[in-house]
């Protein structure tokens, strides 16, 4: 067992199920398709990020927390710092082990957070400067894997346990470990 910090699942175990188990037709058909055979947490480290951006002379401020696995999946942005995140201590087993140093992260931390300001208009940049600076804090975010059975084969969904949305295939595959 380890002992991590996580921010807090804003979703519960049942919701998960709910979730995976689908509502309407979906959930007449899916027992001929395939069943759920068991839900669990998994928990993804995350490093923590101070980014500052100066536009036009303003400086705005945030925290951004980058999956310390294999970088491959979206950032998280957070308006308050670190300290006031709502995270709780958990004990498990169930947590990926983070691969990425600070170092390695900080120049795709940059490249993410140009991609975002680019992307919420480029001809409003005049004079843009973005600092990426790492906190040196890593945080652990909850996802929630359902394990499906279809005769002998067997698949998984995941759901992100704060922002209450279905993954796609990044996350399935850092979670079964296949870069």
């Amino acid at each position: 067992m380890v002992r991590i910090v996580s921010v807090k699942s804003t979703l519960s175990e049942a919701e998960a199920i709910r979730q995976f188990c689908g509502g309407g037709i979906q959930r007449w058909l899916r027992p001929w398709r395939r069943r759920l055979v068991g839900v669990r947490v998994v928990y993804v480290p995350y490093r923590l990020f101070r980014i500052s951006i100066t536009n036009r002379g303003q400086t705005r401020t945030s925290w951004w927390a980058m999956d310390a696995v294999m970088g491959w999946l979206d950032p998280y942005q957070f308006d308050a710092p670190w300290d006031e995140l709502p995270t709780e201590w958990v004990e498990t087993e169930h947590v990926l082990p983070a691969q990425l140093s600070d170092e390695q992260m900080r120049p795709m931390m940059l490249e993410r957070v140009r991609r975002w300001v680019y992307r919420e208009g480029f001809f409003r940049l005049r004079d843009l400067r973005i600092e990426v600076e790492p906190i040196g804090r890593e945080v652990h975010i909850p996802y929630w894997v359902g394990v499906y059975q279809r005769g002998v084969r067997f698949s998984i969904e995941v759901v992100d346990g704060v922002r209450k949305q279905r993954q796609g295939a990044k996350v399935r595959d850092l979670i079964l470990k296949r870069p």
